[in-house]
C-alpha cells in the first residue's frame, strides 16, 4: 500500500473506507531499512478494541453483526518498497500483502440461521508506484482482497458508530495525482491541487 495514504485528499480514498488505508489495531510492527530499501512486517492480534460489536471507532473494520457474524483474529502483513532517484524524478516502488482470519461469534441477537458458522481466512495483496517531479506527484496502485465467506458475497465493517456491507471480494484500482504550489498569501503558505480516482 501507498505510505503514508493512497490519497492527497483529506478524506481519504476507497481503500480508507474499505479497512486498507490508517487502520489503526492491536499489535507488533517490524521495520528494516537501507539505503533504499524498506520492509515492514507487522501481526495484528485484533481490530483496536477486540470487539466487532463495537461500532463507534475512527478505524474501518470487519463489524459483527447478524449477518455477518464475525470479529478480526489474528493478521500477518509484510511490505516492501524501494526508492530510486532518476535526474528529476523521485519514484517509490512497491508491494504489499495481508493474511488474517475472522472468528465465527455465535452469540449475536439475531444471528442469521443460514450464517457461516466456520472461522474464515482473509487475504489482501497490492502493487504500488508514487512519481515525485518538482512540485508533482503520480499514485498509482492496484489492490486485490478477498474474505473467503462460503454462502455470502458481503462482508460487514463498521466506524463512526454505523455498520454497512462491502463486497466480500473485489478489484480496486486507485490512480491519483496532485500538484503543490508556494502562495504568500497571508496564513496560508501553500496549496495542493489534486483529483482522486478509485474504483
Amino acid at each position: 500500500m501507498l505510505f503514508p495514504y493512497a490519497a492527497h485528499s483529506f478524506w481519504f480514498g476507497a481503500t480508507y473506507y474499505i479497512g486498507f488505508e490508517d487502520d489503526y489495531d492491536a499489535g507488533i510492527h517490524y521495520q528494516y531499512q537501507r539505503d533504499n530499501l524498506r520492509v515492514d512486517f507487522a501481526y495484528f492480534a485484533n481490530d483496536e478494541y477486540g470487539k466487532g460489536s463495537r461500532f463507534d471507532r475512527y478505524s474501518f473494520d470487519v463489524a459483527t453483526t447478524a449477518q455477518s457474524p464475525y470479529e478480526e483474529a489474528g493478521q500477518l502483513n509484510a511490505r516492501l518498497e524501494y526508492q530510486l532517484q532518476q535526474g528529476e524524478f523521485s519514484h517509490k516502488v512497491g508491494g504489499s500483502f495481508q493474511y488474517g482470519q475472522l472468528d465465527f461469534v455465535a452469540n449475536v441477537s439475531g444471528l442469521n440461521p443460514t450464517a457461516n458458522t466456520d472461522d474464515i481466512n482473509t487475504f489482501a495483496g497490492a502493487a504500488h508506484w508514487q512519481a515525485d517531479w518538482q512540485k508533482w506527484q503520480l499514485q498509482l496502485q492496484y489492490l486485490h482482497y478477498d474474505y473467503d465467506v462460503n454462502n455470502s458475497n458481503r462482508i460487514a465493517l463498521s466506524a463512526f458508530s454505523y455498520p454497512f456491507e462491502i463486497a466480500a471480494q473485489a478489484d480496486v484500482v486507485t490512480a491519483n495525482i496532485s500538484k503543490s504550489m508556494d502562495v504568500d498569501w497571508g496564513p496560508i503558505s501553500n496549496l495542493t491541487c489534486y483529483n482522486i480516482t478509485a474504483q
